[in-house]
């Protein structure tokens, strides 16, 4: 990594529209020779992300730098690459290291759901909410389909598209340190080498150790709906003295609360909808059409259009 000078900096940014931007970097830096990193936009235990700018094509992309020690970066550019040519998977351009870092040079994506959920007073009305399942159930059907789990579905495993580089209305599915090849035997594993992810979302098969397939994926991704159309779960704001005295309440929690009272004031196919997920036997395949078709025909009984105005593009 090199600082550069002012001087060197090139007249456009890019798109910042409804990003939550963190910081911008201590010292002008240039990393893999090329790409100036211009802004911190999120960071988590896997890695930094910033905006950045290939100084040579003056294209945009997004930069990953994570640490030389986790090998989380790695596990992400090799599953990206698997999955490259699938509809809302973005581009992965390049990989390097530096000094003590990990970098992964992807294709520039907008806010991801965590974020734009957040400029929306955390709740989303159920129209939103059902474009976006139409989406998300289509990303996951897409990675299944090449015999991989996500793995960690959360709100932040989503991006919308950017102006200038993408479709801003199309969902892409992100983040893939923890994704997988799935086992297709009847009966699961207890295994316990291999992270649950993120705990708010997490199923209850993950909660228990044993390995997770098609199945978990899609029971994460109800809870976000449910947390989307809500704006709350009941496991989200409870106190403990360690991460794992937490694990264990949000377990309990989870497993304490009936489908029917998670989805207490939501239409009935929120639950239908978890009632499919959870009772999917460890191997066996989805219906995925039947899942998109549960939120379609409650559009439809809802006279509900899919024009994509989502929440937080109205004024």
């Amino acid at each position: 990594m090199r600082k550069i000078n002012k001087k060197e900096r090139t007249k456009k940014e890019p798109a910042l529209d409804k990003i939550a931007v963190f910081e911008e970097p201590e010292h002008e830096t240039i990393v893999l020779g090329k790409y100036r990193l211009v802004v911190k936009i999120r960071c988590n235990d896997v890695c930094h992300t910033y905006y950045a700018k290939d100084i040579e094509s003056n294209e945009d992309v997004l930069i990953k730098l994570g640490s030389k020690e986790k090998k989380e970066l790695s596990s992400d550019f090799n599953n990206s690459k698997a999955l490259q040519d699938g509809t809302g998977i973005p581009e992965v351009k390049c990989r390097g290291q530096e000094n003590e870092y990990n970098i992964l040079v992807m294709n520039i994506l907008g806010p991801s759901l965590e974020e734009l959920f957040t400029s929306c007073s955390r709740k989303f009305k159920l129209k939103t909410v059902l474009i976006l399942a139409d989406q998300m159930l289509k990303r996951l059907e897409y990675v299944h389909s090449k015999f991989f789990i996500h793995g960690n579905i959360h709100p932040s495993s989503f991006s919308m598209g950017i102006k200038d580089y993408t479709d801003v209305k199309k969902v892409f599915l992100t983040s893939f340190s923890y994704t997988r090849k799935y086992s297709t035997s009847n009966k699961p594993v207890r295994c316990n080498k291999h992270k649950i992810g993120n705990l708010k979302y997490a199923s209850l098969n993950a909660h228990a150790g044993l390995e997770q397939s098609r199945r978990d994926d899609l029971e994460s991704l109800g809870y976000m709906l449910v947390h989307f159309a809500k704006g709350d779960l009941p496991w989200q704001n409870l106190k403990a003295i360690s991460k794992l005295d937490l694990l264990d309440k949000i377990y309990r929690s989870k497993k304490a609360t009936s489908i029917s009272t998670l989805c207490e004031t939501l239409p009935t196919e929120f639950g239908l909808y978890l009632n499919y997920c959870r009772n999917l036997e460890f191997g066996e395949t989805p219906n995925y059409s039947y899942l998109v078709d549960i939120f379609r025909n409650l559009a439809d009984k809802l006279n509900i259009e899919y024009d994509f105005v989502f929440d937080w593009e109205r004024d």
